[in-house]
């Protein structure tokens, strides 16, 4: 006896027999979305988990940089962003804010991207820049961590006074693949120890 799974898939989904007595489905559990994005972000940033609020961890003339993922991940960019601008406003000047968009080894997003992405106002008042994990120049040395795996940081993320990682938590479409063969242009990651 077989059950039916239907998967989102293409346009039009996938239909997968699979046997109940070997195989679990896990279904996620859809909430209904926020009324306010921006109020919920507010909050979050004012209120936090743990540690104080953003506005008490960073002072008048201090540099900011904010990683984004880059546009080939479905992050609330266009929401998140301007949240964090918007507390930030009144503390540090714009001109010292950069959006660091962490593109790893993918190309850099280019400027219609970037608006798809952010909007326009963020475009237009902060310096936003792609990381290009291959130009040499732009990275710094850190020294070697772990299994002695050599690390080089974006020199801009590490000039920063104050540094300020978003991201998000999504169930990833090939799981089990994530951070191996994008870690490397070539496969597998290039740090691997034979």
């Amino acid at each position: 006896m077989t059950d039916t799974v239907r998967l989102a898939y293409g346009d039009t989904g996938l239909d997968l027999a699979v046997d109940p007595a070997i195989t679990t489905v896990v279904v996620p559990a859809h909430h209904p979305p926020v009324e306010s994005p921006r109020a919920c972000l507010l909050a979050a940033l004012r209120d936090p988990v743990a540690g104080p609020p953003l506005r008490a961890r960073v002072r008048p003339g201090q540099t900011v940089a904010i990683s984004a993922c880059d546009g080939t991940r479905p992050q609330p960019r266009e929401h998140m962003i301007p949240a964090i601008l918007e507390e930030l406003d009144g503390i540090v000047r714009l001109d010292d804010v950069v959006v660091l968009v962490a593109t790893g080894t993918h190309r850099g997003n280019t400027d219609a991207e970037l608006r798809a992405m952010f909007g326009d106002d963020v475009v237009d008042s902060v310096r936003i820049v792609n990381h290009d994990a291959r130009e040499r120049d732009s990275l710094a040395w850190v020294g070697r961590l772990g299994d002695d795996v050599p690390v080089w940081l974006n020199r801009t993320w590490l000039d920063a006074d104050v540094r300020i990682t978003t991201g998000f938590v999504e169930p990833h479409f090939f799981a089990g693949f994530s951070a191996a063969p994008s870690s490397s242009p070539r496969g597998w990651p290039r740090w691997r120890r034979s």
